[in-house]
């Protein structure tokens, strides 16, 4: 049996999850903060997240935390439940890194990551 094949016979086994997924996070800022965020960096938030569409939802400040906030997402396609549930929290993650510091952290330019370390 050839990688390939093992490889289509392992995605066969695998159920495929739902369609629907969503997360919460506090965010340090006011509604309409957060929505004009939300509005305004949608390709941002979105990069790589394969959805169909996406809806925030509101609810009780926590503590000195912030403002609880939930991102739904309607995928493309089915994944699995903990795929699923991760770009949830990515999209999430994503939209309170914005609000709060104006930028979503990555690892470019990390000088650990060069090739030319020893």
């Amino acid at each position: 049996m050839s990688v390939a094949d093992k490889a289509k016979d392992a995605l066969s086994k695998v159920r495929s999850g739902p369609l629907e997924a969503s997360r919460t996070l506090p965010i340090r800022a006011s509604k309409d903060e957060i929505e004009q965020v939300w509005t305004s960096r949608t390709t941002t938030i979105f990069d790589g997240i394969p959805m169909e569409s996406a809806t925030t939802q509101y609810g009780q400040t926590v503590r000195d935390w912030g403002l609880a906030v939930t991102v739904h997402l309607r995928l493309k396609e089915a994944v699995p439940d903990m795929a699923a549930n991760t770009l949830a929290g990515k999209a999430v993650r994503r939209l309170k890194a914005l609000v709060e510091t104006g930028e979503v952290p990555t690892t470019e330019n990390n000088p650990s990551a060069r090739e030319d370390a020893a």
